[in-house]
């Protein structure tokens, strides 16, 4: 069992809220306890499965779960991809939904090498819809994954390492970056790994959000967002400002993909995207490296995110 703190939300979670998601957690998981009393508007003691086997999970497996947050602006020569390592011969299959109907494609990969496929283009979510679809790869023996997401016009480009299954969780916080401009955004993308999954997002108290054609920020009475989500469904959320620090929390296990269409760091600005980490597997020592590419007159940037209070 995996310990999880839920502090009370910077806005200030009202009574009502409260009692619906305990409510909602009670009736629609099996897999999460509330194992302490709420101690009104101070903290939530609740216990997660983590979902991990008995075995150290790690970035090999055999089912993964995984999609591609939108650019800004979607050109011909634009490019979403799987690279595919396949330490054994293995068959692997990629599931998807094109033009509302399932696709698919399998593909025999021998020990010891790599396959890159490129996938159709409108597999990429947009940023305009708040339910979409995710991707899901099969494999008969264990593989790595990468997934590569560009826009070939400005070549604005990011990838990812994808994890699979049996490390995903059921609380998550979304690490993000401040959009250049308002025309940009910031995007998180939760895909549901189970059918009849209840996902509930609470934003920072800072954020701007477009959710189902609105948009809400910090003078309206969006608290959280939720909605139920069948296996492979996507529930997306963007905003134009940094949405760091946005709590997603799900009955079931759930990928979290977090991006931005467009970030200016440093003096250099391009897409950003990736694979975010539950909370369950997070730690207490990381050893971190410099960016080779960056100024070093100016200096690497870490961004650290703590989950309980006075860490």
């Amino acid at each position: 069992m995996v310990c999880a703190v839920i502090y009370r939300h910077p806005n200030g979670i009202l009574d009502e809220f409260t009692d619906y998601l305990y409510a909602a957690i009670d009736k629609i998981s099996n897999e999460s306890k509330l194992c302490s009393l709420y101690d009104d508007y101070n903290l939530n003691l609740l216990n997660f499965e983590s979902h991990n086997p008995t075995a150290t999970p790690n970035h090999y497996g055999k089912h993964f779960i995984t999609g591609f947050t939108a650019q800004h602006i979607d050109y011909r020569d634009d490019y979403i991809g799987l690279s595919i390592l396949a330490p054994y011969d293995t068959n692997v299959t990629i599931f998807g939904t094109l033009s509302s109907k399932p696709w698919n494609y399998t593909v025999h990969i021998k020990e010891g090498e790599s396959y890159e496929y490129k996938l159709p283009i409108s597999l990429r979510m947009e940023k305009s819809k708040y339910r979409q679809n995710g991707i899901e790869i099969l494999s008969t023996r264990d593989i790595s994954v990468i997934c590569l997401n560009q826009q070939g016009y400005r070549q604005a480009a990011d990838g990812y390492l994808a994890l699979p299954t049996n490390t995903l969780g059921v609380v998550y916080v979304a690490a993000s970056y401040q959009p250049y401009s308002s025309s940009y955004r910031a995007n998180i993308a939760v895909i549901s790994a189970h059918n009849n999954n209840t996902v509930i997002v609470l934003p920072n108290k800072n954020a701007v959000i477009y959710y189902r054609g609105l948009w809400y920020d910090d003078s309206t009475s969006l608290l959280y967002i939720t909605l139920v989500l069948e296996k492979l469904e996507a529930l997306y959320i963007s905003g134009s400002s940094d949405l760091s620090g946005t709590i997603v929390i799900a009955s079931k296990p759930v990928t979290v993909i977090s991006g931005v269409d467009y970030a200016r760091i440093l003096g250099s600005s391009d897409f950003l995207e990736a694979f975010l980490l539950p909370v369950s597997s997070w730690g207490y020592e990381y050893i971190l490296t410099t960016v080779g590419a960056m100024d070093k007159n100016q200096g690497d940037i870490f961004r650290i995110f703590a989950y309980e209070n006075n860490t």
